[in-house]
């Protein structure tokens, strides 16, 4: 690990004149409050192409994997670097978990729990299988979500997932929406799962409009007894009380800059350009609360003039190109709110060299992961613990 001097704060002030994705007018309307620190690094000597799924600040572990064809690894270090054991667990035998359903999660006690097809499996991390718990699943249709800040939420002996299955089906009966529930509830100790949180009344998922494959797939964070999800394209965070009724708290809807998300269509479609659109919408990534701050991860979305070139028939070197410009042009970005829902700032963390997307908050820590280099393929990667410091 590594500290960064306090001559080291990065000012996020800096990138404002080199955005090209911001118009002028969202720059003069948000008066930048905070720096950017970054106050740790912690650098993996490995070569490959990593997946982080998490860390853990009090064990000081690190956990990644690497998908290949015919394996998926999994690797465990330490914050000094190394690599000190690695393992599969996946394939056909005993103490395998099947199928990953999502990121794994490293406990406190120097174990990892791995959500799969077989159930929830604890396991020590030299791969020793220490538990397993049979899922009350019957099969698993939809997709799965792996990396950094997505994934398991622990809740007591309890943990919660967001259920991806709900982005398999485009709803021609706008009733069965109604019912669509967003949120895996896992017994941590029986197994048992339960559907939970249905789209509230005041969803834009409930205006009586149609939807393409997936808009909705939620995002969630627990903190204390309260739950926080937010809804794919509708820019706004939800507040749920973590008891029998699930009760809704609170509304908070997100100004979120350049953000251009989707109201839904006055008729049923299911044409191939409308479910292409969930390439070209904004979209929320990601939500951590940090200290007083909501963090938000989302892609803004294209504006309507690259909306319809994205679906204009192209060669593939065009069709490539066109890919290649749509990237740079509409990178993620990351947008700071006070808990009332007042946006303090927003920035693109890619041009600071960080994933937002990849936000984890571990003992009141903020880690994000470094951005990988598409051209260069290094013999490590890093991780930064940032802070945020008002001016």
């Amino acid at each position: 690990m590594s500290a960064y001097p306090i001559t080291y704060i990065v000012s996020l002030l800096i990138f404002w004149t080199s955005c090209n994705a911001i118009d002028t007018e969202e720059i003069e309307n948000v008066k930048p409050q905070l720096n950017l620190v970054i106050v740790d690094s912690i650098q993996i000597n490995y070569l490959g192409s990593p997946t982080v799924h998490d860390l853990n600040p009090k064990t000081g572990d690190v956990l990644f994997m690497e998908y290949k064809e015919s394996s998926a690894m999994i690797h465990i270090a330490d914050y000094s670097g190394e690599v000190q054991r690695s393992f599969s667990k996946s394939g056909d035998f005993p103490d395998s978990y099947g199928t990953l359903l999502t990121s794994l999660l490293l406990n406190s006690d120097s174990t990892f729990l791995a959500y799969g097809t077989k159930g929830l499996l604890t396991y020590y991390l030299d791969g020793e299988l220490l538990s397993m718990v049979n899922s009350s699943r019957l099969y698993f249709t939809g997709s799965f979500r792996y990396g950094m800040g997505n994934g398991l939420q622990a809740f007591g002996e309890t943990l919660l997932l967001a259920n991806l299955d709900i982005g398999r089906e485009v709803y021609s009966d706008l009733d069965k929406l109604k019912g669509v529930k967003n949120v895996i509830w896992i017994d941590g100790k029986t197994g048992q799962e339960q559907k939970i949180i249905q789209p509230p009344e005041e969803s834009l998922f409930l205006n009586g409009s149609y939807f393409f494959l997936d808009a909705w797939q939620p995002v969630l964070t627990v903190q204390d007894d309260q739950l926080y999800i937010a809804f794919g394209t509708e820019p706004s965070i939800y507040t749920y009380a973590l008891n029998d009724s699930f009760t809704l708290l609170n509304k908070v809807d997100l100004e979120l800059p350049g953000f251009r998300g989707f109201t839904g269509f006055n008729q049923f479609r299911n044409d191939m350009k409308f479910i292409g659109l969930r390439e070209t919408v904004g979209r929320i990534k990601n939500i951590k609360l940090f200290k007083e701050f909501i963090l938000v991860s989302y892609f803004p979305g294209f504006n309507q003039g690259d909306t319809e070139e994205r679906f204009i028939n192209k060669s593939h070197e065009e069709a490539s190109l066109f890919r290649e410009n749509m990237n740079q042009k509409y990178q993620h970005r990351l947008a700071v709110f006070n808990r009332s829902g007042e946006l303090i700032y927003h920035f693109i963390p890619e041009q600071f060299g960080i994933l937002g997307s990849s936000m984890l908050v571990r003992n009141e820590q903020l880690w994000v992961m470094e951005k990988p280099d598409a051209e260069v393929e290094k013999d490590n990667f890093k991780l930064y613990r940032i802070d945020l410091l008002e001016n």
